[in-house]
């Protein structure tokens, strides 16, 4: 029979990401001529934001295009070595294409 040692964790866990929260965040640079997104670049992470909030970040064409644009800027981009998307505010909420667009 296999004796199992005790389990229990005495104290506070500890934070795996501790040691960089008093790193400075980057100052990204905006690049492009974009209306339904914003890339934007630093340190080697390329940000692309939908930013179409009055629409709740709903795509249409134009956003698609943008967004093409924008990822692929940031594959040809040398200094570029990963990206990542997201939508701004509290409505981060991103719906597809809207009802009025076809």
């Amino acid at each position: 029979m296999v004796v199992m040692p005790d389990t229990v964790i005495h104290g506070s866990p500890l934070d795996p990401v501790e040691e960089f929260r008093s790193h400075p965040l980057p100052t990204f640079e905006r690049r492009g001529d974009f209306q339904d997104i914003i890339y934007e670049v630093a340190e080697g992470i390329a940000r692309i934001t939908i930013n179409r909030p009055e629409r709740r970040n709903a795509f249409r064409p134009q956003t698609l295009f943008e967004l093409s644009r924008a990822f692929e800027s940031a594959r040809d981009d040398i200094s570029v070595g990963r990206s990542f998307s997201r939508a701004p505010g509290l409505m981060r909420f991103v719906r597809g294409r809207p009802e009025d667009t076809r």
